[in-house]
């Protein structure tokens, strides 16, 4: 199961999910400036660019985004709901996943080794893991 954002519509943006349960995806190409990925169980949406660790860029034009919504219960499935986000020509591109569950009693997942005790996904230079272009 799933806490989602009492506002959130299925396949719409939404301002702040990541006070309920929500899976993250970040992506960086110089391990300074950096989009956040935010996808609700229900399928809402949210997405920032960032010049800096938590520096909002406020210039950021979200990229196309298209939400593919299955049928069913809101809860956590592959299957069921996904997020496209298309970026254009990268040449190298890492990211990071990370997940916020389990509202109220948060819990935190990353893939990556942020190197902190204390959850802080917002650390793109830690962002080890990398997809290439062929």
């Amino acid at each position: 199961g799933a806490t989602t954002h009492p506002e959130a519509q299925p396949g719409e943006y939404t301002a702040g999910l990541w006070r309920y349960d929500v899976g993250e995806l970040f992506l960086t190409v110089d391990g300074q400036k950096y989009i956040e990925v935010n996808l609700a169980a229900n399928g809402a949406w949210w997405m920032a660019g960032f010049t800096g660790i938590r520096q909002e860029d406020e210039q950021f034009i979200p990229p196309v985004v298209e939400v593919v919504l299955g049928q069913g219960e809101v809860r956590w499935s592959c299957d069921e709901q996904s997020i496209a986000v298309y970026l254009g020509q990268v040449e190298k591109l890492y990211y990071n996943v990370a997940g916020i569950l389990n509202t109220p009693d948060y819990e935190y997942l990353s893939l990556c080794d942020l190197g902190t005790s204390e959850p802080d996904f917002h650390q793109p230079r830690q962002f080890s893991k990398r997809l290439e272009q062929n």
